[in-house]
């Protein structure tokens, strides 16, 4: 979990549900990616362990615990490049978010319902304490909206394949598609481009050859490769070209590519294709 995120825990899954420790955690988790009764944590048992710091074990001991309980539910993936989902029940969103849910600025997934957020607004205009005021809202304070994209984006690469060099180009792409600012990126967009990714082809190899043509010419998303020359791929005509242009590349492909490297020159950074 990136420094600046947070997950929140709220008093109903103590008091009502009787959670506690990594079952809790693990909940709050889940929770804050699909309390909206329709999205669903795709991010995998990694992406929970390495968040808390716990073995793979612990985490399929809670999960199974929370799934006997009914207080989530369970989506099993059918290939081997994606990850078991997981969702909050229905029962759950229906007890604990009633009716209209208000949205916390800034936020994107931090909601509470009308009755708890109104709540905490009026007993926060009778305080005077400006120590006291942050700590009532401590829990549902702002983030950065890059960040809070960033995490959901980081659960779909881990969700979406545990093979190391495929995740490594894939970050390598978010990295670049966040820094184009004239063309943002949102989660269901980037959702939308792994699966199209995923239909492409079952072969992590080319997958991964997929991925870098993207990065290589600052694509807004994933294409299948085509640049094939004397039986060579487009990553063989780069390492072979020295020059880190790729062969046929056509004048539009090497307009956006200056533009990139002059938007990050102008901000201190080096752009390598």
């Amino acid at each position: 979990m990136n420094s600046n995120n947070f997950i929140v825990i709220q008093g109903w899954m103590c008091n009502e549900l009787n959670l506690g420790g990594n079952e809790l955690l693990i909940f709050a988790l889940i929770n804050g990616f699909s309390q909206d009764g329709v999205s669903r944590f795709s991010g995998g048992r990694k992406y929970i362990a390495d968040t808390f710091n716990i073995t793979l074990p612990t985490v399929d001991n809670a999960l199974k615990k929370l799934l006997e309980s009914e207080y989530i539910t369970v989506e099993k993936s059918t290939d081997h490049i994606h990850t078991d989902s997981y969702a909050v029940t229905n029962e759950v969103v229906k007890k604990f978010y009633p009716g209209d849910k208000e949205i916390l600025p800034g936020g994107d997934k931090e909601i509470l319902p009308n009755n708890i957020y109104n709540k905490n607004i009026k007993e926060s205009k009778n305080k005077t304490n400006s120590k006291e005021l942050v700590q009532n809202f401590e829990l549902g304070k702002p983030k950065k909206k890059k960040s809070n994209l960033y995490t959901k984006c980081s659960a779909m690469i881990y969700g979406f394949t545990d093979i190391p060099a495929l995740q490594k180009l894939l970050f390598t792409y978010l990295n670049m598609r966040l820094e184009i600012k004239d063309k943002p990126l949102y989660a269901n967009q980037f959702k939308g481009m792994l699966n199209k990714l995923a239909s492409y082809s079952d072969s992590a190899t080319l997958l991964c050859e997929i991925v870098q043509q993207s990065i290589d010419r600052c694509y807004l998303s994933f294409f299948p490769v085509n640049n094939y020359k004397q039986g060579k791929s487009t990553h063989d005509a780069i390492h072979e070209s020295g020059s880190g242009v790729v062969i046929n590349d056509t004048k539009e492909d090497a307009e956006k590519r200056e533009q990139f490297r002059a938007k990050m020159e102008a901000e201190g950074k080096k752009a390598v294709f």
